[in-house]
């Protein structure tokens, strides 16, 4: 049947498919025998139009070029994970292989042979009453700190402060007696350091020695220095500052000494600095206050208004 026959509604749903040349009608679809131009439309289509007469040809058209690719599609989900895998076997155990011994090392150099220390002083005997006085019952058997290194040596050493070991916030007798450890901190005792002191015929300098919190040192050093007797509640005589502290200690020249149950400065000083100390409505130095970094504690006014670490007073003869 030639296309001219068809009726126009033929032609309208003709128009739907294909028209395009002979061969390229894809699989499947019919081509209308004798038409121009060429007609594909699809098996069925091609039967609602012409019936059951005949058999469509079918052509299987050349392959067409390719078309633009398509727009991406959305990612896939995602797969469920998978069953966990069997235990892998245990390894074998590695062996322990010991290294071999080093060689011994070169024989060092022998050092050379150390200072012999210092032999301990005996102890120091009573002295012998003096016109007609019973005397001082010297600290028999005492033992005493000589500094044999600073400034020349040949100080004794009556206080030292360093850690806060001792308690120095103490009575009269203890202050009298002495206490502490010679070794680390103590106080070697009212009766003995007037007793040493009074042993000397040319008289004796006091050094003092300062250290704070930062390692800073300092020292003072006089070169008068005395203590009275107990009967004069230990009277302190001391002048001639020299040094790099600044001098801490003149002020309380010619002060008697107080505890905390003996107030000789009358102005309750001790009470108030808790420590012991020739106070002089109060101080300048209190180097026998808590060691604990606190407004009581060990101080040396006129190098520092803070609390310091350490302190060590010593004396020699001239």
């Amino acid at each position: 049947m030639h296309l001219s026959m068809l009726p126009v509604a033929a032609i309208l749903l003709l128009s739907f498919d294909q028209t395009i040349s002979r061969n390229t009608c894809s699989n499947n679809y019919a081509v209308i025998p004798s038409s121009e131009p060429t007609v594909c439309m699809s098996i069925d289509h091609y039967k609602s139009l012409f019936g059951q007469e005949g058999d469509p040809v079918l052509v299987k058209g050349e392959k067409g070029e390719k078309g633009l690719p398509g727009p991406t599609g959305p990612p896939g989900m995602n797969g469920t994970q998978g069953p966990t895998g069997p235990k892998g076997n245990e390894g074998t155990k590695g062996e322990a292989i010991q290294g071999q011994k080093g060689a011994m090392g070169p024989v060092g150099i022998k050092g050379e042979t150390g200072i012999q220390g210092l032999t301990g002083l005996q102890g120091i005997q009573g002295l012998k009453g003096l016109k007609g006085d019973d005397g001082l019952p010297g600290p028999k058997g005492s033992k005493v700190y000589c500094d044999m290194d600073t400034d020349g040596g040949g100080w004794t050493v009556f206080q030292r402060r360093q850690d806060g070991s001792v308690d120095f916030y103490r009575n009269w007798h203890d202050y009298k007696k002495g206490f502490g450890n010679i070794n680390g901190e103590f106080w070697l005792g009212l009766d003995y350091i007037h007793w040493l002191l009074s042993l000397s015929k040319s008289g004796n300098e006091l050094r003092v020695d300062l250290g704070d919190e930062q390692g800073n040192r300092r020292y003072a050093k006089y070169s008068t220095f005395s203590v009275g007797d107990e009967s004069t509640k230990y009277i302190l005589g001391v002048s001639g500052y020299s040094g790099n502290a600044t001098d801490s200690l003149s002020y309380h020249n010619g002060m008697k000494f107080s505890t905390r149950d003996q107030d000789n400065d009358g102005h309750g000083c001790v009470y108030q600095w808790h420590g012991a100390w020739w106070y002089r409505a109060c101080y300048k130095s209190n180097l026998n206050g808590r060691h604990d970094g606190t407004k009581d504690g060990i101080r040396w006014n006129t190098w520092k208004h803070e609390p310091l670490t350490f302190s060590d007073m010593k004396f020699r003869s001239k």
